[in-house]
């Protein structure tokens, strides 16, 4: 078992998170609609946005697709635009799913549209890489 890092992205905004994140846990940024997670990990970090108020349907149902004996830890990052994360409707949905979510989690002003068109920038990208490094290290 290993660490996964996942992700849905409309903008490239919570990509770029993931692939920083994957950098620091030395593996591959898969975006969810590549992959059925076939192999259980031990640490799976998980992104996504708000899009209209909510969650894409993509990643409702990736994470409605894990099987909860084959992801130990979950860790949500995302991006946003103007205030809401979709971090607390990510980790309600992978409780549901009976799949153990870290308290901890990232979160960034990502572009959309005309918004915040320089996010993440390079200290944000740096910060994903710290924050992964934490957790990866903790011994939860």
């Amino acid at each position: 078992m290993g660490i996964a890092v996942t992700y849905y992205s409309k903008n490239g905004s919570s990509k770029r998170l993931a692939e920083a994140i994957a950098d620091a846990a030395g593996c591959t940024a898969t975006d969810i609609s590549t992959i059925k997670l076939p192999e259980a990990v031990d640490l799976l970090f998980i992104g996504g946005a708000i899009y209209g108020g909510k969650l894409d349907i993509s990643l409702q149902q990736f994470i409605s697709s894990l099987d909860p004996e084959k992801v130990r830890r979950a860790v949500v990052f995302s991006t946003f635009a103007f205030g809401e994360t979709a971090n607390e409707k990510t980790k309600a949905l992978l409780k549901e799913q009976k799949i153990q979510v870290d308290d901890k989690c990232f979160t960034c002003k990502g572009k959309f549209l005309f918004f915040n068109r320089k996010r993440p920038n390079s200290a944000d990208i740096d910060a994903a890489k710290q924050f992964a490094k934490s957790i990866i290290n903790s011994k939860s």
